[in-house]
């Protein structure tokens, strides 16, 4: 089964080599790659059924081994000029537009469900307005790989990656405090009254608990970059900020708190501050070896679920699929233009214009976090009663029975009526809203083929403190104590200055060179096998001429 799946991913990378090089966009790499995983998946059912019951989708592989990374990198290589530009933007299209969304799909979904007009299936209130919570988790990697590829106009391109990270931690926040209506043994409005306040007392300790855990592991490598540096290769640097990334993630999620917005937080504070303490050259490293196992994360986590779907979809709802179809784009619509408008009146200076309102609402694509929430849904029978009634089981206390034995249960299961809905939204968003990104772009004239200069990221930076106080004063407590405690004396730099690495740090052929030099010094320093590309290891000794050093 393992070379099974290996071959699998190696046709999936050679797609998508194809599609870069034939700079085909009307299927997206992530869409390609799922594709292949969905035939590999058939295949595999269509030979046993015991071969495909191995082909579950693993949530704890994807969620403590390859989500971790594919965060922590976004939040790393963030242009953090632009994204504090626009940070209240982008918190307000996170939080404020995704609970709009879910309320609007829950609503509609509970109108629909009561009319009998979603097929064999139907949902309470708290089951509906939970399906909305995890399919308003919106994962537009497709959408943003393509804005790499074609070098999307960055304020565009930052206000939609910000808002899609932050969106998934506040769509699983939400599901949560749903879901603990669905599983609530008593039926009393008291007890739901004071769950309501038990689940917003969570939902604001989810958001500020994680902050916190992402900030304090991000200051905490970063000290341990300043102090020993010196002592590391290029290769010890790069894993122990890697460590530090999974750190910040397991500590969240320890504490049943939200580790994607830890591990955003923690890449954003490190790219701040930790990457201060590094030469350029080092930098460069650290930053292709995220990229590369960030790409090979998110490909294996588009393969897996497109494994998944092929096993989990035997009998899909399809009229529920085309109601939810819509009411996922409407939802998205209501979240975008009406707080678009309010947003260009409240900041004149930087409008977001009619097209790129459109851009937005076209990159509300659906992914793999909602499919693995999707996977933990509670079940429960599909029963009516003698008049064609729905029904949901009850115990003798009153409380819901969620518990679905599919042998028994002639209607089915309502969670496999989720995790079927789910799986389709996802490859119907994919494919029409992923694979016509390029034309969109072409179509509302969004500029494209954008190379940021100096000159771009010190005027965003001056935009962005010059017009808030309170980025202001940030600013200067980051002069006056934060950069003197986690920065060397020789590497600290006004924050309006901006670091060669900014511009041109992207070519293939300089991030080579460096990669190339580093083996080098780590195998002349005694931290890598000769021959074998290189290794971990600390330096022993401080007398090494090594040219990495600070």
């Amino acid at each position: 089964m393992l070379l099974f799946i290996l071959f699998g991913l190696i046709i999936s990378q050679l797609c998508e080599i194809v599609l870069h090089r034939y700079h085909i966009y009307s299927i997206p790499g992530s869409g390609a790659v799922m594709l292949v995983g969905i035939i590999f998946g058939s295949i595999v059912c269509g030979i046993s059924d015991s071969w495909g019951e191995k082909l579950d989708f693993n949530e704890h592989l994807f969620a403590l081994i390859f989500l971790p990374v594919i965060i922590f990198q976004s939040g790393y290589s963030l242009s953090l000029s632009r994204f504090f530009k626009r940070i209240g933007k982008i918190l307000t299209f996170a939080f404020l537009g995704t609970f709009i969304t879910t309320m609007f799909i829950g609503g509609s979904l509970y109108g629909l469900s009561d009319a009998g007009l979603t097929g064999q299936f139907a949902f309470n209130l708290p089951e509906s307005f939970a399906f909305a919570a995890l399919i308003s988790a919106i994962d537009p990697v497709a959408t943003l790989c393509t804005f790499g590829c074609l070098k999307v106009e960055p304020n565009l391109s930052v206000t939609i990656m910000g808002e899609s990270v932050v969106n998934d931690a506040v769509s699983l926040a939400l599901y949560r405090a749903f879901q603990s209506f669905i599983l609530e043994k008593e039926s009393h409005s008291e007890s739901n009254a004071a769950n309501v306040f038990k689940q917003m007392g969570y939902f604001l300790w989810l958001i500020s608990g994680s902050t916190l855990i992402g900030a304090i592991v991000g200051l905490l490598c970063t000290f341990q970059i300043k102090m020993v540096s010196q002592r590391m290769g290029m290769n010890v640097q790069a894993t122990v900020i890697i460590l530090w990334s999974y750190v910040a993630f397991a500590m969240a999620e320890a504490l049943q708190i939200s580790g994607i917005i830890a591990s955003m937080v923690c890449g954003i504070i490190m790219n701040h501050f930790c990457k201060k303490n590094l030469a350029k050259e080092q930098k460069a490293y650290v930053n292709k070896v995220l990229l590369l196992i960030a790409s090979f994360s998110d490909m294996c986590i588009f393969f897996l679920a497109g494994l998944s779907i092929a096993v989990f979809i035997r009998e899909a709802d399809y009229e529920l699929v085309l109601w939810l179809t819509p009411l996922c784009l409407i939802g998205r619509a209501l979240n975008v233009f009406p707080l678009s408008a309010v947003l260009n009146k409240a900041d004149p200076k930087d409008q977001i214009t009619k097209n790129e309102q459109v851009i937005m609402w076209h990159a509300g694509l659906r992914g793999a976090i909602a499919f693995s929430i999707a996977l933990h849904f509670p079940d429960r029978c599909v029963l009516k009663d003698d008049d064609g009634e729905w029904l949901v089981p009850l115990d003798s206390s009153g409380g819901f029975v969620y518990e679905c034995d599919p042998a028994k249960c002639e209607n089915g299961c309502l969670r496999g009526a989720v995790i079927d809905t789910t799986s389709m939204i996802i490859l119907l968003s994919v494919f029409m809203l992923g694979g016509t990104t390029k034309k969109m772009l072409d179509y509302m004239q969004i500029q494209t083929g954008v190379v940021d200069s100096h000159e771009e990221h010190k005027k965003a930076i001056s935009e962005a403190v010059n017009d808030s106080k309170w980025k202001k004063s940030l600013r200067k407590l980051d002069r006056a104590m934060m950069q003197k405690l986690l920065v060397k004396k020789k590497m600290r730099r006004s924050s309006t200055d901006i670091s060669e690495d900014m511009v041109g740090l992207d070519r293939e052929d300089e991030i080579d060179k460096i990669i190339q030099k580093s083996d080098e010094d780590d195998e002349a320093l005694g931290c890598g096998v000769p021959g074998g590309g290189g290794g971990v290891g600390l330096v022993q000794g401080e007398n090494s001429n090594n040219a990495n050093f600070v």
